[in-house]
């Protein structure tokens, strides 16, 4: 019914995230226990038994996927942009020069990356 086209790790968690193909349409990605690991046959019969056991469950899994890290991707963005910020010293320092510079750099960062 499909193939496995290729697997790896989701990102640093205990999940494995493979790209499976119907043999008469593109490929979807599925997410599966690490547990498994990368073997085919454990992946399908995974699918089968548990995960989505129709290609309009898979398309529609998919899109709801997508919708979710579209709406969430500003929030990881910002995130990695915050860390790189030493905030602690630059609200000190406004505190002590009468600045904005931490406000002033948070703005941006939101403003670089909206919410949708």
């Amino acid at each position: 019914m499909y193939t496995i086209l290729e697997t790896s790790q989701h990102g640093q968690t205990d999940l494995i995230c493979s790209k499976v193909q119907f043999n008469d349409d593109s490929p979807f990605t599925v997410i599966t226990p690490l547990s498994l690991g990368t073997d085919p046959v454990d992946i399908l019969a995974y699918v089968n038994e548990n995960y989505l056991q129709t290609k309009e469950e898979m398309e529609a899994h998919d899109e709801a996927h997508r919708q979710y890290t579209i709406a969430n991707a500003y929030s990881d963005l910002r995130l990695q942009a915050y860390r790189q910020l030493n905030q602690d010293e630059m609200r000190f320092d406004d505190a002590v020069n009468g600045t904005t510079t931490w406000v002033d750099a948070i703005n941006a960062i939101k403003a670089q990356h909206p919410k949708p």
